[in-house]
């Protein structure tokens, strides 16, 4: 752009031209006027309001100028005003372009920018090498890194997806070898489609057609821009970019001479997927071809369907392959064979060589000829030989030795560097020798004799134990008889004097020891356990007449013999007989108690309690002491009194009448047994002599009593 004038020298030069050939005309017309004063006064007139209407609208004319000067000044008065009108302008003019003649302005900005930025590539190169070569090396260390990343990748994938791989990640992370593969099966799947016209960078189709359009377009002129841009920079080495990484998406790049094709997908492609991309954008681009820009068919939705298709039926097929020889298992094959090989052979050597090791250390260690002296091996590979070193005490004592080594090694070569210590008993040696000989025939003489010893020994203690246990036996069954005939006896003489239902007790128990009497002498086992039994049940049959029951015998020991279980059941029958004698003995010496004894000493003993009203708390016990208190008035005409007592609940009215109707309850049951009604006596206490501090239903309060009464009290 020209250099532009100053501001304040541009308006007075304006103004000059502007008015001063208008100031040159005025003052010619004001000669002129002056030379026609001379003329009449209505002329002169006329011509001074022609003069004043034209000086006004001369007025109002310069003002109009100078207002549109002063603005045209304000916006072009230097550069920065000039550049921002400028701007201004262009920039509305071409945002109304674009929204009515988009495809126009297109058309004809976008071959002018492409050809200014190739001019500017052409005459420019060594500047803008200069400015693109940290760029450039940055993008290509970028690809080599994104590059060798996909080869580690695709390599460990593959190493990952073998199934022994799977199932260490599956046994150290703890899921499920069906998870980890679905994990690491990452599917490619094709989100947006891009159809743009090269050169113009105008997006031709989109899929899906839902976008945005104002990213659309950006998306395109990007691509576009990248797309040119690596063409020329790259075009000596005849590549073309094929995919932009974006971190967890890739967009995958194949042009034609007219159109450029971009597809967004999520996930990773192998190889054989990425060719049937190829494939694919060959095929949609081959049916663009030429054709004109209204009568291009719409290919991105057909293509988005063959792709997900094609690359769903690549993927199982890749999944489902088997078989075949991947060069990595290979190379770890090749690695891992001969590694396997080497470490096999390693332990088995160690395993000889350990083995040999062993079995010498257990010959030294059993050699008594070399005990006390220092000895060391030394194997050698593979344990197929063995340096003995050290010291012995004799020649001969190393000979023996090594033979012993020899025949546990056979096939190892052992070399003997056993050195001998000087002995000066050397001469006595041979005495020796022969004295131990006859100490070794003497111990295995003694050691025979000893052995026969002790077998007499044993024979003759087994012998005798059993005489024991039969002498034992015997003397126990003599024992056993003794006992329990003086029990029969005693059991005979008392019987006579025992009541008539413990009679029956004393003669079964009788039959028992006539019975056990009668086994005892016989030797089967069965028998005499089944004595011993019988024996026992009728012995615990007479202690229940006791009056002091004694306590129970413990079972026969497990490991007792039969003779001994019957002689412990006869001790216990003879206890039991003796004792049943003193207990007649006693009933003997002892006074007999009268029938009011009896009575007297049953009602201090006996109460009946009552719970609610006149109910008994217990009616079964309550009428097995009304039946005992009726069997002992029986045969006598001692009195009765039936005392009724209530606890301290209610008052005096209640508890008055509840006392007598107890009694009254009490006196009917005792009648109902066989009592005559003349010898009871009914009287009501209420509460005058309570025996516990409870009150309710539990408590013992509500009873009923008995007093025995005065001789001659009974009704008349």
């Amino acid at each position: 752009m020209g250099e532009v004038p100053a501001m304040p020298d541009s308006i007075d030069r304006l103004k000059q031209l502007l008015f001063d050939s208008e100031a040159q005309t005025l003052a010619d017309l004001a000669k002129r006027i002056d030379a026609l004063a001379g003329k009449t006064s209505s002329a002169e007139a006329e011509l001074s309001a022609a003069l004043r209407s034209l000086g006004e609208s001369e007025g109002r004319s310069r003002a109009e100028i100078a207002a549109r000067i002063d603005e045209i000044a304000a916006r072009v008065g230097d550069d920065a005003r000039l550049e921002q009108s400028v701007a201004a302008v262009l920039h509305g003019a071409l945002r109304r372009a674009e929204s009515e003649k988009h495809a126009d302005i297109s058309d004809a900005v976008a071959p002018f920018v492409v050809n200014t930025v190739r001019t500017e590539i052409r005459n420019s190169k060594d500047e803008l090498v200069e400015a693109l070569y940290p760029v450039t090396g940055r993008i290509v260390k970028a690809y080599v890194a994104s590059a060798m990343k996909d080869l580690v990748d695709q390599i460990n994938r593959r190493l990952e997806m073998n199934p022994v791989m799977l199932r260490l990640r599956s046994l150290t992370t703890g899921r499920s070898v069906a998870e980890l593969v679905i994990a690491d099966s990452q599917r490619l799947i094709v989100e947006e489609l891009y159809l743009i016209r090269r050169g113009t960078g105008e997006l031709v189709e989109r899929w899906p057609t839902d976008g945005s359009g104002n990213r659309d377009q950006v998306m395109s002129g990007v691509l576009t821009a990248i797309n040119e841009f690596a063409t020329e920079a790259f075009d000596a080495d005849g590549n073309a970019m094929r995919h932009i990484d974006l971190g967890g998406d890739r967009v995958y790049l194949r042009e034609s001479v007219a159109y450029l094709l971009a597809a967004k997908c999520s996930g990773s492609a192998p190889v054989a997927v990425e060719q049937l991309i190829d494939d694919a954008f060959l095929d949609s681009v081959g049916k663009l071809g030429s054709a004109a820009r209204d009568d291009r068919p719409a290919v991105l939705s057909s293509l988005a369907d063959t792709l997900s298709s094609s690359i769903a039926e690549k993927q199982a097929e890749l999944a489902g392959r088997s078989g075949g020889i991947s060069p990595i298992k290979l190379v770890a094959t090749l690695i891992g064979l001969p590694l396997a090989a080497w470490i096999a052979w390693t332990l088995y050597a160690d395993w000889r060589v350990g083995r040999t090791e062993r079995i010498a250390r257990d010959v030294l260690a059993q050699s008594a000829e070399i005990r006390g002296y220092p000895a060391e091996i030394a194997v050698g590979r593979l344990g197929e030989s063995l340096t003995v070193t050290g010291l012995v005490p004799a020649a001969s004592a190393k000979h023996t030795v090594i033979d012993r080594l020899k025949r546990a090694l056979p096939g190892v070569i052992i070399a003997d560097e056993l050195a001998a210590v000087p002995n000066p008993l050397a001469d006595v040696e041979p005495e020796l020798d022969r004295l131990r000989g006859k100490a070794d025939e003497l111990s295995r003489t003694i050691a025979t004799e000893a052995d026969a010893l002790s077998r007499t020994i044993a024979s003759e203690t087994v012998e005798l134990n059993r005489k024991i246990v039969e002498e034992a036996e015997k003397r126990d069954r003599a024992r056993a008889g003794t006992r329990l005939s003086r029990a029969r006896s005693t059991l005979a003489s008392l019987t006579a004097d025992l009541p008539a239902g413990e009679q029956a007790r004393a003669k079964a128990a009788l039959a028992e020891f006539d019975r056990t009497l009668a086994d005892i002498e016989k030797s089967d086992a069965k028998a005499l356990n089944s004595a011993a039994n019988r024996m026992r049940s009728a012995t615990q049959g007479l202690s229940a007449l006791l009056a002091a029951r004694p306590q129970d015998s413990a079972a026969p020991a497990a490991n007792a013999t039969p003779v001994s279980a019957v002689l412990a059941a006869a001790e216990e029958a003879e206890i039991v007989a003796l004792a049943l004698a003193q207990t007649v003995a006693l009933r003997k010496s002892l006074p007999t108690q009268t029938a009011r004894e009896k009575l007297e000493a049953w009602t201090r003993a006996h109460a009946i309690f009552f719970s609610e009203a006149d109910a008994y708390r217990d009616p079964s016990v309550a009428k097995k002491h009304l039946t005992d208190l009726a069997a002992l008035m029986t045969g006598n005409s001692t009195v009765v009194r039936i005392v009724g007592y209530t606890d301290g609940l209610g008052g005096a009215d209640r508890n008055s009448p509840l006392s007598l109707s107890r009694a009254n309850k009490v006196e009917a049951d005792l009648i109902a047994a066989g009592v005559p009604r003349s010898r009871l006596v009914v009287i009501g206490r209420t509460d005058l002599r309570n025996i516990s501090n409870d009150e309710g239903a539990g408590s013992p309060n509500r009873r009923v009593e008995f007093e025995v009464g005065f001789e001659g009290e009974a009704r008349r």
